[in-house]
């Protein structure tokens, strides 16, 4: 066999010109309006490295599957062009802004260091949006955000391998073009008291306010561990002992704050849990789109898992994220084009942002392997701010994984690979004050 990144490079070249004449041959489609998050999300990758699958279609299958998916119309993202200066996107129903390839197998005894050599060999080929590659049973997908969240991508991931063409069943809700409007007239008829009691949410946020930014240029760098096979089984009898209705998330963030601590990174008071907005739209009403919110949390140490859960809960239950949503969407709207530059306010403090979409209805439907093969989940989000650690955390089957991306030019590179790896070595315990 090829070494690993010799191999990619062979593997990914001979498709490289025949992904710039799909590109060319996107010119002239027909255009769609977006939102102004989208457009604040477009030009910014994502990238995924996943498997073992228990069943993955072949690359010429899963470009029929993803053509049959764009083919559904705009409301299904794929064939979407997105594009940072304009919420006029061109949509092509043939899927030709996707790429699928095929390619050496992955390298999974150190997979943050595949992911890197994945993104560092695969080609910049203006409108294509979402690449693929294939290498069974592993997937390394790399997407532009404009297309969509992990809700989208939970969606691909648990279609792979399906009977059905396109998405596996059950298919998801795509009918809403206009999920912000909707989700506040659903909140005003349903929790209109819970809606006003969030509506000093501006207030708040003025009074978290940043200093100063300046820009920041940097290479993003991610750190990946993973657990045993049995680390979430434990972890909810833990739960259900200390911490009986507090979600999985919560106790892993606050395992996190602590180590990073631990290990000489001071964790900002504020943390930032990424919320999918679709639980305030009505039940038969759902969209693919980047309707997602931020909710903010203020903790301090030690970090208590109850005290960040209830946060979230005021946040979520409360319609903060949703009134949050609203402002970013108006602050977007007076901005545009948006701006792609990250931004540096001179803390030191880590800026930790949790990511969690494992309790996704297609996220419970994704075709694990069952084999003796070890589980892999990394994932590479966007960064806006220097001191900013994205953390991701993902679950499969009673595996615990977690993925930070962060720049190693402010982070120390060892102190958060250690603090991952903390966190998967045992399920977390209450703090014991001395």
């Amino acid at each position: 066999m090829l070494p690993f990144r010799v191999g990619l490079q062979a593997a990914v070249a001979p498709t490289i010109s025949a992904w710039r004449d799909q590109a060319r041959m996107a010119k002239g489609l027909e255009s769609v309006r977006v939102s102004a998050v989208d457009v604040a999300f477009a030009g910014h990758a994502v990238a995924y490295l996943v498997g073992p699958f228990d069943q993955l279609d072949d690359p010429d299958r899963l470009r029929r599957r993803l053509r049959a998916i764009a083919q559904g119309g705009p409301p299904n993202r794929l064939g979407l062009l997105p594009d940072p200066n304009g919420r006029r996107w061109r949509f092509d129903s043939t899927c030709s802004s996707v790429a699928v390839c095929e390619g050496p197998a992955i390298d999974s005894h150190d997979p943050a260091q595949t992911l890197q050599h994945l993104i560092a060999a695969d080609p910049q080929v203006p409108d294509i949006s979402l690449r693929i590659h294939v290498a069974d049973p592993w997937l390394f997908i790399m997407y532009d955000h404009g297309l969509g969240g992990w809700r989208l991508f939970a969606e691909i991931m648990a279609s792979v391998g399906a009977a059905e063409a396109g998405f596996a069943h059950p298919s998801p809700l795509v009918n809403c073009s206009n999920p912000g409007l909707r989700a506040t007239t659903h909140a005003v008829r349903t929790e209109p008291w819970q809606l006003m009691k969030a509506l000093n949410e501006p207030v708040r946020r003025l009074r978290r306010a940043n200093g100063p930014m300046t820009p920041f240029a940097g290479t993003v760098s991610v750190a990946y561990a993973r657990s045993g096979a049995d680390f979430l089984t434990r972890a909810r009898d833990i739960r259900g002992r200390y911490w009986p209705g507090v979600s999985i998330s919560a106790i892993i963030t606050s395992a996190f704050l602590r180590s990073l601590e631990s290990h000489g990174i001071t964790p900002d008071e504020q943390v930032g849990f990424m919320v999918d907005l679709n639980r305030y739209l009505p039940p038969d009403v759902g969209t693919l789109s980047n309707f997602i919110g931020t909710a903010l949390v203020n903790i301090s140490s030690p970090y208590d898992p109850a005290e960040i859960a209830a946060s979230i809960r005021d946040y979520t239950n409360g319609f903060r994220a949703l009134v949050g949503y609203g402002m970013g969407y108006a602050a977007r709207l007076a901005s545009r084009p948006a701006s792609k530059t990250v931004w540096n306010s001179g803390s030191s403090r880590a800026c930790v942002v949790v990511s969690d979409g494992s309790d996704l209805p297609a996220a419970q439907r994704v075709s694990w392997s069952t084999s003796t093969s070890p589980h892999v989940f990394v994932t590479r989000l966007p960064i806006s701010f220097a001191n900013q650690i994205s953390l991701a955390i993902n679950r499969v089957q009673s595996e615990l994984h977690v993925t930070a991306s962060y720049y190693d030019c402010v982070f120390d590179a060892a102190k958060v690979q250690a603090s991952l790896d903390s966190i998967v070595a045992a399920p977390p315990h209450p703090v014991v004050e001395k």
